[in-house]
């Protein structure tokens, strides 16, 4: 069970760090145009 919620916690973080990057990277794409 905690092995799952540290799996899953970890999973959001690096969904969150994820969606950072890639809008990061749409404004600077944006900011260009």
């Amino acid at each position: 069970m905690l092995a799952s919620c540290l799996l899953a916690c970890c999973l959001h973080s690096c969904t969150i760090l994820l969606h950072i990057f890639v809008a990061s990277s749409l404004g600077a794409v944006h900011a260009k145009c």
